[in-house]
C-alpha cells in the first residue's frame, strides 16, 4: 500500500502596513483563514527606518559630534 502525503507549500510576503490598520489587517488575514507571523524588526531594519525618516544626524568630524553633546 502507498500513501501519499501531501505536504503544503507556502510563499512569504513581507507586507508593511499601517499601525493604525493592524487590528483590521490581521482580521483580514485570519478571515481568509490564512496565518500570519509577527516578527520583530532586525537592528538593521530599524536603523535602516530611522534613516528613511530623518533620524539620523551627521557630523563633518568627531569634534563636531563633540561639540554639539556639549
Amino acid at each position: 500500500m502507498q500513501t501519499s502525503t501531501m505536504v503544503p507549500t507556502y510563499d512569504c510576503f513581507t507586507i508593511n502596513v499601517p499601525r493604525v490598520e493592524a487590528k483590521r489587517f490581521k482580521a483580514i488575514v485570519k478571515a481568509f483563514g490564512f496565518n500570519f507571523e509577527v516578527r520583530p524588526m532586525t537592528p538593521l531594519e530599524r536603523s535602516l527606518e530611522e534613516e528613511k525618516s530623518g533620524k539620523v544626524y551627521t557630523y563633518a568630524s568627531l569634534d563636531d559630534l563633540i561639540k554639539e553633546i556639549g
